[in-house]
């Protein structure tokens, strides 16, 4: 009986050491469970979707892809104002008689009061300052519009804090580099505001994240001017935002340094979900060394790890692995029932995905 109980110590030990050794080299003691949802009925997919919730219907709207020849085939890009609907417990996807004003991708959208904001993006041609907002009501979907921005942008990061509507980044034209922009639209009143942007470089497709009434800014393409041309640089920097309220308005805030990036997850998957009230994730991003790969044909796909910034011991961690059939750039996150989906997105250099990820938060 001693030696059983002394087995079942030992065990119980091991597997308190193995937690406490995964800790201490920066792996959480976690799992994220991944499982799949309805993809959405295109064959190609779509990168730069729009996407939230509204009465408990996940919606998915615009972005683009190369529905003929891949980029290298000189095949053109093709934008879309396509709204798609997912109702709980559906075995699919139904598409909207109702669409988007116009085709439009690579904006910022956000879940709000049974409301889906979209700002800005861009279409074929240019940059845009719209911002609309998508009900469902029964079997109706209504689009009606906000106050524009004060900019036309896309490629900016973006998430919600209470009533607020945080922008960041972005470009202002298809051609021109990154803008160190800083923006907020108060829903409450329907007002955009313009704050002191973050301590960094400029940058596009960055990866926001909200937490603790807090706005978060990592990574993201800084674009510099060299003698050999145009070189992207892919940042591993992060920046907190508190806010500043005046009678419950945004009147401003201050910017807090986070600890340096063990790697960039630029154009990863966002907002970025926040694990366990804790952590927050990147399921997928481009890292710098990645970004150095010239050749579609041959692209690796994206790291398999998934960073987690630990926002009760502010370090960073390898969280866990997806298959890196599943790490994406460009699409959206929607928290909804307490899992976090993943919309289509871009697998490959002009691949694109119509798979829709889901995932545990707890």
């Amino acid at each position: 009986m001693c030696n059983r109980w002394f087995k079942y110590i030992q065990i119980a030990m091991l597997g308190m050491l193995s937690m406490v050794q995964a800790t201490a080299a920066g792996q959480a003691p976690h799992k994220i469970v991944t499982d799949h949802a309805p993809a959405i009925p295109d064959p190609e997919g779509f990168a730069g979707m729009f996407a939230g919730v509204s009465n408990q219907v996940l919606v998915a709207a615009g972005g683009a892809n190369f529905p003929g020849k891949k980029p290298w085939e000189g095949g053109a890009k093709v934008w879309y104002a396509d709204v798609f609907l997912l109702k709980k417990g559906a075995a699919a996807w139904e598409k909207s008689p109702v669409s988007l004003p116009r085709p439009l991708g690579y904006g910022v959208s956000a879940s709000y009061k049974n409301n889906i904001i979209l700002a800005g993006g861009s279409d074929r041609e240019q940059h845009h300052r719209d911002v609309y907002r998508i009900s469902v009501q029964g079997d109706k979907v209504i689009i009606d519009s906000l106050a524009p921005m004060p900019y036309a942008l896309a490629n900016m990061a973006g998430a919600l804090v209470g009533d607020v509507l945080f922008v960041a980044g972005g470009t202002l034209t298809p051609e021109g580099n990154p803008g160190k922009l800083f923006l907020a639209l108060d829903l409450k009143h329907n007002k955009w505001i313009t704050l002191d942007p973050w301590p960094g470089a400029e940058r596009m497709n960055a990866v926001a994240a909200v937490a603790d009434q807090r706005f978060f800014l990592f990574s993201g393409i800084q674009v510099l001017d060299t003698k050999e041309g145009k070189l992207r640089k892919v940042l591993e920097d992060g920046y907190c935002f508190v806010p500043s309220y005046r009678n419950g308005v945004l009147v401003g805030g201050h910017w807090k340094v986070l600890a340096p990036m063990p790697r960039g997850v630029a154009a990863g998957p966002g907002p970025g979900p926040v694990f366990g009230k804790r952590y927050i994730v990147f399921p997928g991003g481009l890292d710098h060394q990645t970004a150095q790969h010239a050749d579609p044909l041959t692209h690796p796909g994206f790291l398999p790890d998934i960073l987690a910034y630990d926002l009760q011991q502010k370090k960073w961690m390898v969280f866990d692995r997806f298959p890196r059939a599943d790490m994406r750039l460009t699409a959206p996150t929607v928290v909804w029932d307490n899992r976090c989906f993943i919309i289509n997105g871009e697998l490959r250099p002009g691949i694109r995905s119509n798979a829709v990820l889901s995932f545990n938060l707890e």
